[in-house]
């Protein structure tokens, strides 16, 4: 006798029990896709460690919803459509709270940071684009007006991340550093999945597969999230 079988025979008195405990797991793994763009905000989790979940998520809701259709009773056209549609359902939950987890945590980051953190923020990120020019031997003064041909990659210690800019990520997140035009820097955390970072520049441009949402947070200087793709500024 097949050993499937079998155990589904051993565990058929439970077969309600199972269905219910199931039901909550596939309920707690929805809710945790909307709320794992909060916890990010926090800098409780990784983004790496926030989009793996995703995947992990929508492969454990249909694993869960297999279990359930298992031990689902099999009288009915109707109850089966309704299991069906049901698992539809929660993968599209699944897909929908991972593409609008930059939204989420967008807006999750205005509110997680406090205006003082913000100015401080800028005022480092812009004494960091002058020692970058400083240091920088390609770069040129012309009547007092700093300019550079084109972006400079600025390297930043991790003990510098996490001291000037500690509420934006953590130092395992950060990504990268650019000078462009002279003294607009950029500061950029996270992944291929999603960056966000500060930028300073009265005036830029974002060019990227997906649109950048941005915000201004303090004199010159923008608070921005996006997907993968480039981040220009230009004056």
């Amino acid at each position: 006798m097949n050993k499937w079988y079998q155990a589904g025979l051993l565990l058929s008195p439970y077969a309600r029990k199972i269905r219910h405990v199931t039901l909550l797991a596939i309920v707690v793994i929805l809710l945790w896709g909307f709320a794992a763009p909060w916890f990010a905000a926090q800098d409780l989790i990784g983004s790496i460690t926030e989009y793996s979940s995703y995947f992990l998520s929508f492969f454990a809701v249909g694993f869960l919803a297999f279990i359930y259709a298992c031990f689902a009773p099999q009288e009915g056209a109707i109850r089966k459509i309704w299991v069906v549609s049901g698992t539809f359902v929660a993968l599209a939950l699944v897909v929908t709270s991972c593409g609008r987890s930059n939204e989420s945590f967008f807006r999750w980051k205005l509110k997680a940071t406090p205006q003082s953190s913000w100015e401080r923020m800028s005022l480092n990120l812009k004494n960091l684009g002058l020692e970058a020019v400083q240091n920088d031997a390609a770069a040129k003064v012309t009547n007092g007006v700093i300019q550079s041909g084109s972006a400079t990659d600025i390297f930043i210690n991790r003990k510098r991340i996490e001291k000037d800019f500690r509420d934006l990520g953590p130092a395992s997140d950060y990504y990268y550093g650019n000078l462009v035009n002279g003294t607009n820097a950029c500061v950029v955390f996270g992944s291929s999945f999603r960056k966000w970072g500060l930028v300073t520049g009265p005036d830029y441009l974002f060019f990227s597969s997906r649109p950048w949402k941005r915000v201004k947070v303090a004199d010159n200087c923008w608070f921005f999230v996006g997907w993968g793709g480039c981040l220009l500024i230009r004056k």
